[in-house]
């Protein structure tokens, strides 16, 4: 009963017509076929010298746009990225 109480607020506050009660921060996003799914959206970092990832973020954004900057930011203050 509390899950359902929180998913009737979540689509009162954000005013959406349907909630995941499973996976409460996914977002409806398009995939590469434009079919619009459940998505996360990850980006990672890429050592140029050794094929290992040194950093990496998941977001709830539909586009990369603004994970850019403070990946980069991440990167700089600590080069491999992971705290």
């Amino acid at each position: 009963m509390k899950k359902l109480k929180e998913a009737m607020e979540v689509l009162k506050n954000e005013k959406i017509e349907k909630v995941n009660v499973t996976e409460p921060d996914f977002r409806l996003m398009k995939d590469l076929r434009r079919v619009v799914q459940p998505c996360y959206d990850g980006q990672m970092a890429v050592d140029d010298k050794d094929p290992m990832i040194v950093a990496a973020n998941v977001s709830q954004n539909a586009t990369d746009h603004a994970e850019f900057k403070p990946m980069a930011e991440r990167l700089r203050e600590k080069p491999w990225g992971f705290a």
